[in-house]
């Protein structure tokens, strides 16, 4: 007995993490950054794993976050552009690798327009774009493609949510004036589109004489063949009804004077053709797209690098067992200070007591605000008291005056992401853009 995982229970997988920062109740998941201090080779960040060690690291490390809410997140396929001289996949109803990594059976156009290719000539190369937007029927190109119009992204999945390996699919259900929904609408559930030669025999030599018979649980199909009279054999099956509510079909030739051909209907998925694009094209994975501007009002530390990104479920609020739902959050610990002399140096450890091993207090330097004398820390641990705080490198010293704890109660979120990367130096005026894909 074998068992197996559908890629429905992928897509449903991804759809409700999607729905989870969109419904009312919602999910509070925040994209996260941190990591101020350098790899053992910056230039080849260390491997991510998924242990509790690392999850405890992207706490101690964690400089800022901000919520991701449904407008900053798509399901998403993988981006395939129509090139010309490509055998794209057909699809099939029998095929079992449609959603593989490497399979080419829909395109997007150089119009922005989504196409799946229903039927693709006996494997001949693509030579004609597919332009036309019918909402109902299917196109046969010059070069004998058949694709089905699914959908046009518009100007913000365009320029949010399409990338060089990912492009965003959705599933209407309200009308949003787009010709997506015309589509949908328009779709024919059990339509029988296309109709492959398995076999194409011998001795057809009554080329008006050839009968194609379909039978099977829907109605109204019909369908004409074609001869090549060269060879006497059956060329192609041209579909002239779709029919509807079919969920099998046999097709039989007859007549033309041969014998030997067969053939097969291809049934179209639930709800027809362009009815469920997320399902359809195997809508099984996510992208998140979240911004970071400048120090957004001056909420976030700026002028110094980061090293990992990760992505933060449900914490909650520094002291507190209430999930934290703000839109920024700051997870360093600021501390304003009194004296002069040494100035201290971003990164470095800061302390209290005899050392740093032995200390009561410590944690690193993200920046160091000398005009204003204002630290914000990372990797802190222990609890400050007023007494002198001391610079492990600089051998700066001054006395604490005042505190503001970190928005976060400490590893009370869970870590859904994590991603190691090179560092990244944010200036106040810098834009950081978030662009994260969550396989399923």
């Amino acid at each position: 007995m074998t068992a197996i995982t559908t890629t429905n229970l992928r897509i449903n997988s991804a759809e409700q993490l999607l729905e989870s920062v969109s419904e009312p109740a919602s999910t509070m998941l925040y994209v996260s950054y941190g990591k101020n201090t350098p790899w053992l080779n910056d230039s080849s960040p260390n491997t991510t794993n998924d242990t509790i060690s690392s999850k405890n690291e992207v706490w101690r490390d964690l400089i800022s976050g901000k919520k991701i809410t449904g407008n900053d997140i798509t399901l998403t396929i993988k981006r395939v552009n129509w090139t010309a001289n490509v055998v794209y996949t057909q699809y099939d109803d029998t095929a079992n690798n449609l959603y593989d990594t490497n399979t080419q059976f829909y395109v997007l156009t150089s119009d922005y327009n989504i196409y799946k290719c229903l039927y693709n000539n006996n494997s001949s190369n693509s030579t004609s774009m597919p332009t036309y937007t019918s909402f109902s029927s299917t196109s046969t190109e010059a070069d004998g493609y058949i694709w089905k119009y699914m959908y046009t992204l518009n100007t913000k999945e365009r320029q949010r949510f399409l990338s060089d390996n990912w492009m965003p699919v959705k599933t209407l259900t309200l009308d949003d004036g787009s010709p997506q929904w015309g589509i949908q609408t328009a779709a024919v559930d059990g339509a029988i589109d296309v109709i492959l030669v398995s076999n194409s025999g011998t001795n057809y030599t009554n080329t008006s004489n050839v009968v194609i018979t379909i039978s099977g649980d829907g109605t109204g199909a019909s369908a004409t063949g074609y001869v090549n009279t060269v060879s006497n054999t059956l060329a192609n099956v041209i579909v002239t009804s779709r029919g509807t509510g079919y969920t099998f079909a046999i097709a039989t030739v007859s007549g033309g004077g041969g014998s030997g051909a067969t053939v097969r209907p291809v049934i179209g998925p639930y709800g027809g053709h362009g009815k469920n694009p997320v399902y359809e094209l195997g809508g099984s994975n996510i992208l998140i797209d979240v911004l970071f501007k400048g120090t957004e009002s001056g909420y976030l530390a700026a002028n110094n690098d980061y090293r990992q990104v990760s992505i933060i479920k449900d914490p909650l609020m520094y002291g507190s067992t209430t999930v934290f739902s703000n839109t920024i959050f700051s997870q360093t610990l600021t501390l304003a200070v009194a004296g002069s002399g040494p100035e201290y140096v971003d990164d470095e450890y800061v302390y209290q007591g005899a050392s740093l091993s032995s200390s009561t207090f410590s944690g690193r330097i993200l920046l160091w605000d000398s005009a204003n004398n204002i630290m914000k820390l990372t990797e802190y641990t222990g609890s400050p008291t007023t007494s002198t705080l001391n610079g492990q490198t600089s051998g700066a010293y001054r006395y604490i005056t005042s505190t503001i704890n970190p928005d976060l109660k400490n590893r009370s979120g869970e870590v859904l992401y994590i991603d190691n990367i090179q560092p990244v130096t944010r200036a106040v005026d810098q834009t950081d853009n978030f662009k994260i894909v969550i396989k399923y």
